[in-house]
């Protein structure tokens, strides 16, 4: 039937449950109650000496009766202990309370910080968007003026050079027109 080795009864020093992921430190009859209604106990642990005769004693038969909703009843005294546990912890709820408040107040004014920062970061943004436009703008123009003067230079230094050649030409003509007239 089953291949598990039988549980001994919970002694004076021992728990009622070796499992600690089931033991409730409010409901320590819970754990036994979870003994006696696991399936996979032998029928001794179910029927102590006491209920070996359940005609006489009719709590036990109830207390059998009710076998199969154990598992359910230990899933509701979690809950039963909540409900009950909330006027007890009023107090810590009131602090509870004032603590979140606190941090939600705070959450708000980080919040308005850091939206003041990124308004601040936006018109930074801008200002070095029309800073940039500004300096592509300057460097335009201050292309189109070194192409001016370069064409200046240009103009000058041909300037410069007609004159020149218009000079040995005058130096030249003069030189022919006394040599002519000497003669």
């Amino acid at each position: 039937m089953n291949d598990e080795m039988p549980a001994k009864p919970p002694g004076t020093g021992e728990a009622a449950n070796p499992n600690p992921a089931f033991a409730h430190p409010a409901f320590p009859n819970v754990d036994r109650l979870i003994e006696l209604a696991s399936d996979n106990k032998p029928a001794e642990i179910l029927i102590p000496e006491e209920a070996k005769n359940s005609k006489e004693n009719p709590m036990w038969k109830v207390l059998l009766q009710l076998k199969p909703l154990l598992p359910h009843l230990t899933r509701l005294l979690p809950l039963l202990d909540i409900g009950l546990g909330s006027t007890q912890t009023a107090g810590l709820s009131n602090e509870v309370h004032q603590t979140v408040a606190k941090i939600q107040a705070i959450q708000r004014d980080l919040n308005i910080a850091v939206q003041d920062q990124s308004l601040q970061l936006k018109l930074f943004e801008e200002e070095l968007t029309r800073l940039r436009v500004a300096s592509e703008k300057q460097a335009v123009a201050q292309a189109e003026l070194v192409e001016g003067v370069d064409s200046l230079a240009k103009v000058v230094r041909v300037a410069g050079v007609a004159l020149g050649v218009l000079l040995v030409t005058l130096i030249v003509m003069t030189a022919v027109l006394l040599a002519h007239m000497a003669h």
